[in-house]
Order: structure tokens, then C-alpha cells, then sequence
């Protein structure tokens, strides 16, 4: 990824699984694959080298809090399931 990307990810109270990236360089947004589940107040980290994304937990619609862990390929544009955690968070 470069280093003129920023993305965004809806963690808040708003459930969808919509990812955005914008280029500094463009002032331009470019939609992404969507997550596999949507979802609100999850977390999220990037990898060291910023070739993955990891999206955990959150809550679905009816306030269903959920275990699902998600990792997003930055090169393939591709979410996948990992291995759910423990507890729904």
C-alpha cells in the first residue's frame, strides 16, 4: 500500500461493512470489497508491512455482538473469515 492511502473503515455505531481508501495525491475516495458481515463497534489493526487488515467482533443489526474475525487483502481486494475468537466482543 502506499504511503499516500488513507483508509476507512465504519466502526462506530452505523452496522454496514463498507471499506474506503482515499489517495492523498488524487483527493479522490475508491470503495473497496465490502466485509463479509456488516457490522458496528468492531476493531481493527493493520499488519506490520500494511499488507492486511483485521477487522474483529462488533455488533450486527438486533444487537447481536459477533466472534467473526475477517482479514482484508490489500493486493487481492479480498475479505476472508480467519478462525472466530473465543467470545463475541
Amino acid at each position: 500500500m502506499e504511503k499516500t492511502t488513507v483508509l476507512s473503515l465504519q466502526g462506530n455505531s452505523k452496522i454496514d461493512k463498507i471499506f474506503l481508501r482515499f489517495d492523498l495525491i488524487t483527493q479522490k475516495w475508491t470503495e473497496l470489497s465490502p466485509m463479509n458481515t456488516s457490522r458496528a463497534f468492531f476493531s481493527a489493526v493493520a499488519s506490520s508491512n500494511l499488507s492486511s487488515i483485521y477487522v474483529m467482533g462488533g455488533v450486527t443489526e438486533g444487537g447481536k455482538a459477533v466472534n467473526h474475525v475477517e482479514r482484508f487483502d490489500m493486493l487481492t481486494n479480498q475479505w476472508e473469515y480467519l478462525a472466530p475468537m473465543c467470545n463475541a466482543r
